[in-house]
């Protein structure tokens, strides 16, 4: 788990550092990132720090194992989605 300092550390590095960063702890390329970033804009996160907050999150959430994070087709957006439905679930309860 990431502490609170180290995440706002994170979330403030320049872009090509944070996706470095991604790639290097997670194992994701950068076409995933993107894919990433995108969807929690979609989303209306639209304030940078916010987001990228939300891609750690969302990252250290399928990287439970310390595994390489592996997506098959559709895979992404179907984390994306499962993620984003448990935190609206953890929210309400």
């Amino acid at each position: 788990m990431i502490n609170n300092k180290k995440i706002d550390y994170l979330i403030h590095l320049p872009d090509l550092q944070f996706v470095k960063y991604c790639e290097d702890v997670f194992r994701i390329n950068r076409g995933v990132y993107n894919i990433i970033d995108a969807w929690f804009y979609e989303k209306s996160i639209t304030n940078i720090a916010s987001r990228r907050k939300i891609i750690i999150e969302f990252l250290t959430f399928l990287n439970k194992d310390c595994q390489k994070i592996k997506f098959g087709p559709g895979g992404v957006k179907n984390n994306l989605k499962n993620f984003w439905n448990t935190l609206k679930d953890s929210q309400v309860g």
